[in-house]
């Protein structure tokens, strides 16, 4: 097993199974064609079969700048809007007993960044914590890769 797996394999086992880190370890794994030590095997199954329910969301981690195009009527922002993924998150799906991944999006605010730039069309307007933190995001939501976090593994 190569250093990089190992690695993963330590901070997965002294973090509780973050699910950022599952990610990432997934797709470690299945990029050399290998399977997860025991201990860490059901947490790596929950995550493959989120995955493989939003496949469009698979490749999407913590660092990630992503368009985001909220699905529902109480939407956070008017509109497709840009922002940071800075958590993921495995949720329990009620019904099925499935899994699926979540997303705490922060907004790229325009204002910061160009000041001739519109405000960010706010349906709801976040809390100051929310705005540095990110939105929980609903499993509905679309999310679409801009680009990778240039510091993830």
């Amino acid at each position: 097993m190569d250093d990089e797996l190992r690695l993963l394999e330590h901070e997965l086992r002294a973090s509780g199974k973050d699910a950022a880190l599952l990610v990432r370890y997934a797709h470690l794994l299945a990029r050399r064609g290998a399977e997860p030590p025991a201990d860490l095997n059901e947490s790596v199954q929950r995550i493959r079969a989120a995955m493989a329910h939003r496949p469009e969301h698979a490749g999407i981690e913590r660092g990630d700048e992503v368009w985001v195009e909220e699905q529902k009527t109480n939407n956070w922002v008017v509109g497709r809007w840009r922002g940071i993924v800075t958590e993921v998150l495995l949720e329990p799906a009620a019904a099925s007993g499935a899994f699926y991944l979540q997303f705490r999006v922060r907004p790229l605010f325009p204002d910061e960044e160009d000041l001739d730039a519109e405000p960010i069309p706010f349906r709801k307007a976040p809390l100051p914590e929310q705005r540095v933190r990110g939105l929980i995001l609903d499993r509905e939501d679309h999310l679409e890769l801009i680009a990778k976090n240039s510091t993830a593994t």
